[in-house]
């Protein structure tokens, strides 16, 4: 499932927003990887706010990302 809340304009800058989007189902651990890779190679500014994993039966992962 993924979930984006409400953009929030960064104090001091008029023209830069804040926009998090979370990220929770079941992933192989390449495509976490995979995931991570895009986010990491973006030309706009993004950040990995909080990532989890859980292993029970299967890889459940969890991604908080930020665009700005």
């Amino acid at each position: 499932t993924s979930q984006a809340r409400a953009p929030v304009r960064l104090a001091g800058d008029a023209d830069v927003w804040k926009i998090p989007v979370s990220l929770r189902g079941p992933l192989s651990s390449s495509q976490y990887l995979e995931i991570l890779r895009r986010v990491e190679s973006s030309d706009r500014l993004m950040v990995v706010e909080q990532a989890s994993l859980e292993n029970q039966q299967r890889l459940l992962a969890e991604l908080t990302v930020s665009a700005y």
